[in-house]
């Protein structure tokens, strides 16, 4: 009587982990208790194997193709050899400022090992074989440069010797593509006229000689040997740049020569105001600096009752509105830091009954303080205290 034949799986053993194991009665030769072996890949160190059964009846060792124990083979045949290490050179690649590099290595094929022999018997970890990126070490800060005639300049910026790239800070996180300022290029064909005023109203003599116009921004754009004639700068080329023209007796001129702009009016006055001083009592000092009246009260504001008065005459001076420009020192070391007197600057008169106009300044003993003077007073006025 043939025997019922039963199918039982069993997973998790060390042989055919996950492979279903058909059972059957003891073999004695004939019926076998076999179980299942699950192909298997072979790596480059392990062997694989073919699908196949094998009679787990002590004594027996025989494997099959089939479960029915039909097809007989040996292991073998059905065993898979491990297929070796196929290591593939990779050639020597340096690091740059943002990418690691390597070292030569060979690389496995087949699997996920490298190794520093073509045989591949010498294994290499990822420290072995990784060069870390430079991060820009190399950076330095580069200065402004302006440009000249002759050579080109550039903007402030960082600059890493290792990969040749332009940052605008140290940390190397604003790439600049283009740090070079063009050299400098003169306009030509240039027109500066010019008209000379020997007071605000009149027109004068242009001054001759040869004067300096001093470029603001680059060193190349200041011009010398600079004349008047037929109310014409000689020059007809210059840097775009912004220029002063200063010629001793006249208020300097400022003016910018633009791109694709080619004529230009200067107007040059000459320094028109004259003074007299009254009942000063050796109580002033003036002079002249740089065209400008520059005046001192020497000794005190009301120094032996007697008030030191500067009057600026210039009866060719038109127009209602004026522009006064001084600086007061009060030095807290002079021995008049007590002083309690006004000290009063006097612009004008007003038009109720002639009384002055102007701002006039007092100190408490500790602090200067300023006050606008009013026509109320004979004197400078009643002002409030503007501190």
């Amino acid at each position: 009587m043939n025997k019922k034949r039963k199918l039982t799986v069993i997973v998790g053993t060390a042989l055919c982990a996950l492979s279903a194991c058909v059972a059957f009665a003891a073999c004695g030769g004939s019926n076998h208790n076999v179980t299942e072996i699950g192909a298997k890949d072979a790596t480059c160190t392990e062997a694989g194997n073919e699908h196949y059964y094998m009679c787990t009846d002590e004594g027996c060792g025989k494997y099959f193709l089939d479960a029915d124990c039909k097809n007989e083979v040996t292991l073998e045949e059905v065993t898979k050899p491990a297929l070796g290490h196929d290591p593939k050179k990779v050639e020597y690649e340096a690091a740059t400022c943002t990418t690691d590099g390597h070292e030569a290595y060979y690389d496995c094929s087949r699997c996920e090992m490298n190794f520093a022999d073509a045989a591949g018997t010498q294994i290499l970890t990822d420290n072995d074989i990784i060069i870390p990126k430079l991060d820009h070490d190399g950076i330095k800060e580069v200065p402004k440069t302006a440009p000249t005639l002759a050579q080109e300049g550039n903007v402030y910026h960082w600059h890493c010797n290792h990969c040749q790239k332009d940052f605008t800070n140290e940390n190397a996180t604003k790439e600049i593509e283009n740090v070079v300022i063009p050299k400098l290029v003169k306009e030509t064909g240039l027109t500066i006229n010019v008209t000379t005023y020997d007071n605000a109203t009149e027109s004068g003599t242009a001054p001759t000689g040869t004067f300096t116009l001093t470029g603001e921004t680059y060193p190349d754009s200041t011009t010398e040997n600079v004349s008047i004639a037929s109310d014409k700068l000689s020059v007809t080329e210059l840097i775009a740049d912004s220029y002063k023209f200063e010629i001793d007796g006249y208020y300097p001129v400022y003016f910018k020569v633009e791109k694709g702009v080619k004529t230009y009016n200067l107007d040059l006055y000459k320094h028109f105001h004259t003074h007299t001083t009254q009942n000063d009592n050796g109580k002033i000092k003036w002079d002249y600096i740089d065209g400008d009246l520059k005046a001192t009260v020497t000794d005190g504001p009301f120094a032996g009752g007697q008030i030191p008065e500067i009057t600026l005459v210039n009866d060719k001076i038109a127009g209602d509105n004026y522009m006064i420009e001084f600086t007061m020192q009060y030095d807290e070391k002079s021995p008049f830091k007590d002083w309690t007197q006004r000290f009063g600057i006097r612009l004008g008169s007003s038009s109720q009954a002639a009384k002055p106009t102007g701002f006039m300044f007092f100190s408490d003993g500790g602090a200067v303080h300023a006050a606008n003077t009013v026509p109320n007073d004979d004197c400078l006025g009643n002002g409030g205290d503007n501190n």
